[in-house]
């Protein structure tokens, strides 16, 4: 069907565009865009237009990512007037990203209440500063700053840290990341390039040969706690960890078997080989001896209405888990960050019970819930 041409002064035609936009269009397509004048060093007001769209997508904290990756938890308030505003945290991503009176600040929204941002100069040329902020040898880190808890101490191993802030997200077939109708034809493709992918080895691949696990058997959910060996002890969670999350209110089925994962940083990148690890008791009980299969993931807490994710399953000799282009989509789609704690539900038929191997899905289906450490404990992210 050819383009609509539409009159210059047709409202009608007007309301639509806007109504596609802001409805249809996929939400890494909008942005808006801000000058840096008066007192802007203190605070800064979300356009009322972008704010009132995205109503409930943007609230307490947001992550602002400078063009170095580093990525800033901005607090979030509302002027007497109703303007949505950035407060706390906003006069750290300023004074670090060197920016000045009249300059220009592009927001690009990339979900889970979120902003990839640009900074130019006065003349219109994007700034090279930024780029740079706090990287060692001008790599690249990504690590969340401008709000209190959640720091870790030091790698032992060299590797950059990343700080625990909540940026809360709530799920809405009016925005959409990928348009589901598409996402199925679109990732059969991904999914045989991942199969022709998945016998080449890679340092990113989660090293899981001596991961364990508990079972939190006191209460009706099973909680599959993943832990780790070696080079990645610094994403083991604690007992007490571990005692928070089973207290945490999560919306899980009764009776439905939960896989707890600590997202690591390697699980962020963009390397093809990357897998996220799957406890060996976990996929031989409720995944099943396949060496591959599709397994499909949707966001926690939208009773299975929402968008999609196809993600490959894979298992070697020594190792197990999601690998490839779809966990990538999720991962970005969704703004998980290293430390976050990923609980995969897997949805078994109506009636079914944990044990009920026989019963469960033909295609496995995961509800993922993200928790984020926000200022000393874990917080459920929506």
């Amino acid at each position: 069907m050819g383009m609509l041409k539409i009159g210059k002064n047709c409202s009608v035609c007007k309301e639509w565009q806007e109504h596609c936009y802001w409805s249809h269009m996929a939400d890494d397509c909008k942005h808006f865009l801000t000058y840096m004048v008066g007192d802007f060093t203190e605070s800064m007001i979300v356009p009322s237009r972008f704010a009132n769209n995205f109503n409930g997508h943007i609230s307490e904290v947001v992550n602002l990512k400078s063009p170095s990756g580093k990525t800033w938890s901005i607090g979030v308030a509302y002027s007497d007037t109703g303007e949505l505003v950035l407060r706390s945290g906003w006069k750290e991503f300023v004074d670090a990203n060197g920016v000045q009176e009249n300059d220009c600040l592009l927001f690009r929204y990339s979900g889970v209440s979120s902003f990839d941002v640009l900074i130019f100069d006065p003349s219109g040329c994007e700034k090279a500063s930024p780029h740079f902020v706090e990287n060692r040898g001008f790599g690249r880190e990504e690590k969340s700053a401008g709000a209190e808890g959640g720091g870790r101490d030091g790698d032992k191993n060299g590797h950059h840290q990343h700080q625990l802030e909540m940026t809360p997200h709530k799920n809405s077939s009016r925005c959409r990341s990928i348009p589901s109708a598409c996402k199925r034809g679109l990732f059969s493709d991904e999914i045989e390039q991942d199969h022709r992918e998945e016998k080449k080895e890679g340092d990113d691949e989660d090293e899981d040969e001596d991961e364990d696990e508990d079972v939190d058997k006191d209460g009706e959910d099973r909680y599959y706690f993943c832990r780790h060996g070696g080079r990645v002890t610094e994403y083991n969670l604690s007992k007490g960890d571990k005692e928070e999350i089973s207290r945490v209110p999560v919306p899980v089925e009764p009776g439905n078997p939960v896989l707890v994962k600590v997202i690591h940083a390697s699980h962020l990148l963009s390397s093809r080989y990357s897998t996220v690890g799957v406890s060996p008791e976990f996929a031989g009980r409720y995944l099943g001896p396949a060496m591959a299969r599709e397994v499909v993931m949707e966001r926690g807490g939208g009773g299975g209405g929402g968008d999609q994710w196809h993600v490959r399953f894979v298992r070697r000799e020594s190792s197990r888990g999601f690998h490839g282009t779809g966990w990538r989509r999720f991962a970005r789609d969704n703004g998980l960050l290293a430390h976050d704690v990923c609980l995969f539900e897997l949805r078994l038929v109506d009636g079914a019970g944990a044990g009920d191997r026989l019963r469960r899905r033909p295609r496995p289906t995961m509800a993922v819930h993200v928790l984020r450490r926000v200022r000393g404990r874990f917080v459920l992210i929506r």
